[in-house]
């Protein structure tokens, strides 16, 4: 099938998206450092986290998105390495309807921001259906014009008609994009069902039509109509990685994995015809964030359901893949770890390889030593190459993000992470309106040189 996408644009819709250079109008967010190595942003606007990235001069940028006017924005967030907020600190992504997915940095220190837009078709900003939506941003936080059209591109992943999500970005060595997610395709008479969907684009912003069918390659991978790529990793030589959740032929999720050569083409050598699983975790699984580590073995997070029971039964997993695919069977039992370790339950959103090997997951977590008004809270949990525990990790393994206790009940939101050239940790955490940042040293404790007592 070939996947036809639309290139036009209104003059209005060019006008809306070139708004993007404008600052974010107040209201002004409020910025405290409630102890040292914590920093809150209050942004009296409903948030939900969408990725963490560090850039070369330490500047932490954090993308989110807000609801404004009723509708979802998408912000982008930079404090520099003490904490304060940098020049262009806060900025609105497009004058678009939009969600954002994730972000990252690339060896120049641009920030690459994906997620998935509406496509402006009228003056009423008609919502006709969702596209992959990247923008770049010079390292100071300013819309890179160089980049599509003065800074984004949308992309139709599937057909007009699709819902196409965007999930994850990673920047190969020589500038391209990676965009990975789901789009939601015909795959049987009249029947749709979500599929993998990763889009490669060129340094400029457009489609790398050396890469699968004109930039675009959309991979089913199970056997129902709910597959999902949380993550794309590129390997040593250039071979892509997409990682996330499909249905088993017992119709419950579960994790799985693809790999792809360069151009876009499954990688016949990896698992079972390119595609690795499901392995039957639990009575479901799913897969939320991945990273590789030094031998090229792909971690990846999410939680599992052990019984039928969802609300007692959901726990934190993290889960190793040998390079052909494989379970790891040294990680863990037989290459899955179950986090149930101090009562906890909940999931891990969000997963990171130090250069030692040793793996912090952050999640949304039930119990243990949860004090949140419902007993949840954002925990980081270390643990050594073997799956076990690192006891030697903020207390016993566990850093809990300290939001101040409240009374009423609050939602708490996703999760991210990154790791910094110095092995510093920076977590990220969204409870109702807030953002709160930590830095940990190397043991677990909170950086003091990152933020200080105090409202500013």
């Amino acid at each position: 099938m070939r996947i036809i996408a639309i290139t036009g644009l209104s003059a209005i819709a060019i006008a809306a998206f070139l708004s993007q250079a404008r600052a974010m109008e107040p209201p002004e967010p409020r910025i405290s450092s409630p102890s040292p190595g914590v920093v809150n942003i209050a942004l009296e606007l409903a948030a939900r986290m969408g990725g963490v990235a560090i850039q070369n001069d330490g500047t932490i940028v954090v993308a989110a998105t807000t609801i404004s006017g009723g509708s979802h924005r998408g912000i982008l967030i930079r404090l520099t390495p003490n904490g304060v907020l940098a020049d262009h600190g806060i900025l609105q992504i497009g004058d678009v309807i939009m969600n954002v997915g994730d972000v990252t940095v690339t060896s120049e220190g641009e920030i690459v921001v994906v997620g998935d837009a509406y496509r402006p078709e009228s003056a009423g900003n008609q919502q006709v259906r969702a596209d992959f939506l990247v923008a770049r941003f010079l390292p100071d936080g300013r819309p890179d014009t160089s980049f599509g059209r003065g800074g984004w591109t949308l992309t139709d992943v599937g057909q007009r008609d699709d819902h196409d999500i965007a999930k994850s970005v990673v920047v190969q060595p020589d500038g391209r994009i990676l965009v990975t997610g789901q789009s939601n395709v015909p795959y049987w008479l009249i029947m749709r069902a979500y599929s993998f969907a990763t889009v490669r684009y060129n340094v400029d912003g457009s489609l790398d039509n050396s890469f699968g069918d004109g930039g675009r390659v959309i991979t089913r991978m199970g056997v129902s109509r709910e597959d999902d790529g949380c993550a794309v990793l590129i390997l040593p030589g250039g071979k892509i990685v997409v990682a996330g959740a499909a249905d088993s032929s017992s119709g419950r999720p579960d994790f799985a994995l693809a790999r792809y050569l360069p151009n876009g083409q499954l990688d016949r050598s990896f698992g079972r015809s390119g595609k690795s699983g499901p392995f039957g975790l639990g009575l479901a699984s799913y897969a939320y964030s991945a990273a590789l580590d030094a031998h090229q073995r792909v971690v990846v997070g999410g939680f599992v359901t052990l019984s039928e029971d969802h609300l007692v039964s959901q726990a934190p997993v993290l889960v190793r893949y040998n390079i052909d695919g494989s379970l790891d069977q040294s990680f863990g039992n037989g290459g899955v770890v179950v986090l149930q370790a101090g009562g906890y339950l909940g999931e891990i959103e969000a997963v990171a390889v130090q250069p030692d090997a040793k793996i912090i997951g952050l999640g949304l977590l039930r119990g243990g030593k949860c004090t949140g008004t419902d007993g949840s809270c954002i925990a980081a949990i270390r643990l050594n190459d073997n799956g076990s525990l690192d006891k030697t990790f903020a207390d016993d393994g566990v850093y809990i993000l300290p939001f101040r206790p409240a009374r009423r009940p609050f939602r708490l939101g996703v999760g991210n992470l990154a790791i910094q050239r110095d092995g510093k940790l920076v977590l990220a955490g969204q409870r109702d309106q807030s953002i709160m940042f930590v830095r940990l040293n190397s043991d677990g404790t909170p950086d003091a040189m990152f933020g200080a007592a105090g409202t500013r």
